[in-house]
């Protein structure tokens, strides 16, 4: 049974790289040009570096609209859980700050000597972080799912 759920991954891995050279090659609208000349790679190459400019940017919309969510990263360590919220602050102290997202997803994490703060872009502390002000927290994979890596502010 491994044997043919590996096969068929290997065969949706081959597919998907003969479906994206298809995409790279029938963007290049120059048609194809006579060996020993570089003009339909140089266009070929262009046009892969902006689909995946675009991919980018797409990717970054996406970022810019999770409020909030869990990941599993691979580090040196092994695999490490990740969290990541945007919202309201509901409540701060020196070591403690809660989140609320728009949709109502609440969660409270630890703040620590590591723990990074910034307020409008600017290096600050936790002592300076504002009640009702919008903020994004991710934690760290090392330091566990609950402790703040870093939280960002934005007053304005």
């Amino acid at each position: 049974m491994k044997r043919r759920s590996f096969a068929v991954g290997g065969a949706a891995v081959v597919l998907a790289a003969g479906v994206g050279s298809g995409v790279a090659y029938a963007a290049d609208s120059n048609g194809p040009t006579p060996h020993g000349t570089a003009a339909g790679s140089a266009t070929t190459a262009t046009t892969v570096a902006d689909t995946q400019q675009k991919n980018t940017r797409q990717k970054a919309r996406l970022a810019r609209r999770a409020v909030h969510g869990e990941l599993t990263v691979k580090t040196k360590q092994g695999y490490r859980t990740v969290l990541v919220q945007r919202g309201t602050i509901s409540a701060v102290s020196p070591t403690r700050i809660t989140l609320i997202s728009p949709d109502h997803y609440q969660h409270t994490y630890v703040l620590d000597a590591k723990t990074r703060v910034r307020i409008d872009k600017q290096k600050s502390s936790a002592g300076k972080l504002i009640k009702g002000a919008k903020a994004r927290i991710v934690t760290g994979p090392l330091l566990g799912a609950d402790t703040a890596r870093s939280v960002v502010e934005r007053t304005k």
